[in-house]
């Protein structure tokens, strides 16, 4: 992929020189970051290559559109986290989360391959800028919320199209199990790094643009340029 440099940049805020860990209860922040992008997680929800994935009859050429789009904005967006954590490398540990090597796997599985013409991404791939902790914490927000999600759909995708997590699922079956305890872990990072109302804006703001990066992608494979995939 030639990943352009242009970025989506979160409102640059400063954070506060002395963040209390206890201000805010970890609750109230997702509540906010749930509120805060409301709106963007329902177009998500109704965008074309995903309206239909958790009901019967979701065709397999649409599921790998899916995945095309998928890896690149995991592409994009986990490069954004190691270029914060390579300055800030005790802000998080996403070593166990990363989710572009599922991705892969499932491109193996289903004889995907990066030098197929059709999955070329046609636009220019914008960056998701993370400065802070509080961005950091707005981004894995929404990609760890996520996981939750793919639980229906891995399920449904098994259904459907006789997949599992071996053979084409990989991605959306997430953390399996432990998904619920993965998402509980990350609510300790939001309740520190996003603890008043000024790093919960700037959370906000990160999950705004994540969410925007993904449809952005979504919404190219929804295209003509890949009708032919």
């Amino acid at each position: 992929m030639d990943a352009e440099n242009s970025t989506v940049r979160p409102a640059q805020l400063p954070l506060p020189a002395d963040v209390p860990a206890t201000t805010v209860l970890v609750s109230e922040c997702r509540q906010f970051l749930q509120k805060s992008t409301h709106n963007a997680h329902v177009r998500l929800n109704h965008q074309p290559l995903l309206a239909g994935i958790t009901r019967p009859g979701y065709p397999l050429a649409t599921y790998r559109r899916v995945l095309a789009a998928y890896f690149y904005f995991y592409q994009s967006i986990e490069a954004s986290i190691d270029d914060f954590l390579r300055r800030e490398p005790h802000a998080f540990d996403y070593a166990q989360r990363r989710k572009l090597p599922w991705l892969v796997a499932d491109w193996h599985a289903l004889s995907m391959r990066p030098d197929d013409p059709a999955l070329g991404y046609a636009q220019p791939l914008e960056a998701v800028e993370i400065l802070s902790a509080a961005h950091l914490a707005g981004v894995l927000y929404t990609i760890e919320g996520s996981t939750l999600g793919g639980q229906v759909i891995s399920r449904q995708i098994a259904a459907s199209l006789g997949l599992t997590v071996d053979a084409g699922a990989r991605f959306f079956n997430g953390y399996g199990q432990q998904t619920a305890a993965r998402w509980s872990a990350l609510g300790v990072f939001l309740e520190h790094s996003a603890a008043d109302a000024l790093t919960r804006a700037q959370a906000a703001t990160a999950a705004l643009a994540t969410f925007a990066l993904l449809e952005n992608v979504l919404n190219d494979f929804s295209g003509p340029t890949h009708a032919q995939f």
